[in-house]
């Protein structure tokens, strides 16, 4: 069984790996290990993942340094990193767009200190929070209620944070991602906060084939620090997890005639 371990930043990232596991990838439920890491075997039982959630950005690459050699022992070769450029640098500093090269060379050049071919590792980066993704998938405001249609969004631009258009923008053009998904559901009288249940209706809402968009060319180095987009991810486990060719069925389909 090939592991594949998810190391992020907090319970946004936490729910939304987890969801995309089981509604692309057809995984299991979870079996919690304790109150911050879960593990869930695909239907096939030829993979297994690990999610942890460090709850801290600077304690993401810690716990994966801590715990990299014990899991490479029982079979996980993928190691992923899942943050956001929120937060700040020592003395208060606030991190900002322009950090964004020097926290990308910064990770390339500690993924390389581990010299394993048997290993990929990866660091995720969203800019500015994860909800930066949600922004973007705009297929899923109508899922949310039936009145976010991209005509009444656009014309309520100037009632959104930012004035962002989120069908059109670059998601580096959103700076304060969780306020202005807030102000688009404000928009029909829906409140978005970053507790379980407001996240996790977002993040049922969602579309994960938009994930799984090839967004990184043809660049398959095995130490890799990628910015910026939730597609990347899919990218990535596109090529870690390979259904048999044998079926047709999507995994989706597959954990529907399990059900």
């Amino acid at each position: 069984m090939k592991g594949i371990a998810f190391f992020v930043e907090g319970a946004t990232e936490y729910d939304f790996i987890l969801q995309l596991l089981q509604s692309k990838y057809a995984f299991w439920k979870p079996l919690p290990i304790t109150d911050h890491v879960c593990i869930l075997d695909s239907t096939d039982n030829r993979y297994r993942a690990r999610i942890s959630n460090a709850a801290s950005d600077s304690r993401v690459k810690d716990e994966l340094w801590d715990s990299q050699e014990k899991l490479q022992e029982i079979g996980y070769s993928t190691f992923l990193c899942i943050r956001d450029l929120r937060g700040e640098w020592k003395k208060n500093k606030p991190k900002t767009l322009s950090d964004v090269v020097k926290i990308k060379n910064a990770d390339s050049k500690i993924l390389k200190l581990n010299n394993d071919d048997n290993l990929s590792l990866y660091s995720i980066l969203a800019v500015m929070e994860t909800e930066t993704w949600f922004i973007t998938e705009t297929s899923h405001y109508e899922r949310i209620n039936p009145k976010l249609t991209r005509p009444f969004i656009e014309a309520n631009i100037d009632n959104i944070e930012g004035n962002v258009n989120p069908f059109v923008c670059s998601p580096k053009a959103i700076y304060e991602p969780a306020e202005t998904l807030k102000s688009i559901y404000k928009l029909v009288g829906l409140i978005y906060e970053k507790d379980a249940n407001h996240r996790r209706r977002t993040i049922r809402a969602l579309d994960y084939n938009f994930f799984d968009q090839r967004s990184c060319g043809k660049n398959r180095t095995r130490f890799t620090a990628r910015i910026d987009s939730g597609k990347q991810i899919g990218t990535i486990l596109q090529r870690q997890i390979r259904w048999p060719r044998y079926t047709r069925r999507s995994p989706r389909q597959i954990l529907r005639g399990i059900n």
